[in-house]
Parts: structure tokens; C-alpha cells; sequence
């Protein structure tokens, strides 16, 4: 949360969905946000208290993928080939979600374990 553009692309995203729920049939003015932390109970509107919001609550949990992505030697962001070499290095595997040329939707876990099993057999077969 060091870069002040994503948290403005969060606190537009907090007052669009504010905006889509009063304007719907679920929501009441009674009706209280639930938020993590007690203090937050009553969240402004106002820029900057959404930006401290988000600020002391919002948090990275360290899913990093996409790095190295994996294509072929004419794609020039390309870092490995579809054999998880690194393009001009000799005996360089990258073997984790670093490779992924789009980063999944969900947990990268089983993606990762897959990236990880064809690597062993690449190695394998090779050595």
C-alpha cells in the first residue's frame, strides 16, 4: 500500500460499492457496514478517511506471480521458455509461479505444485 494509486483505486472502489448498495432494495439507512475494526464503525465518506482505512487495514498476502512470464524467444517479455529455461542462460530452470504468463484468479498453490512436477520431469529426462 506504498503507492498512492492503488489506494485511490480502492477508495473509489469502497464508494462505488456504497453507491450500488444504497441504490438497491437490500439496503436500509439503519443499516451499519461491517468493518474489521471497531474504530471504523462509522467510515466517512471523505477521501482521507478512506485512505487511512485502507491504509491500516488492507495487507498483501504474498501470492507473487507473473515475474518471469513464459513464451517463446520473440516475445520480448518473455524471461523462460516452454520448458521453464531462461532464454540465453544454458542449464537455468525456473520452476515456480514466477513463469505464469497470467496470474490465475485464485490460489496459486496447484498451479504452482503443476509448474513444479513438470520441472522434475524436465530435469529428469535431460539428466
Amino acid at each position: 500500500m506504498s503507492d498512492e494509486r492503488d489506494i485511490n483505486i480502492l477508495v473509489n472502489g469502497i464508494k462505488s460499492i456504497r453507491e450500488k448498495i444504497k441504490s438497491s432494495n437490500l439496503y436500509t439507512e439503519s443499516e451499519l457496514e461491517e468493518l474489521p475494526d471497531p474504530k471504523f464503525k462509522k467510515l466517512s465518506s471523505k477521501n482521507k478517511t478512506l485512505q487511512k482505512f485502507i491504509k491500516q487495514t488492507c495487507f498483501s498476502i504474498g501470492s507473487l506471480a507473473g515475474s518471469c512470464k513464459m513464451g517463446t524467444k520473440e516475445d520480448n517479455l518473455a524471461v523462460v521458455d516452454e520448458n521453464l529455461h531462461v532464454h540465453g542462460l544454458k542449464n537455468l530452470v525456473i520452476a515456480d509461479s514466477s513463469v505464469m504468463p497470467n496470474i490465475t484468479s485464485g490460489c496459486t498453490l496447484a498451479p504452482t505444485t503443476m509448474i513444479a512436477e513438470k520441472a522434475s520431469l524436465i530435469i529428469k529426462n535431460k539428466y
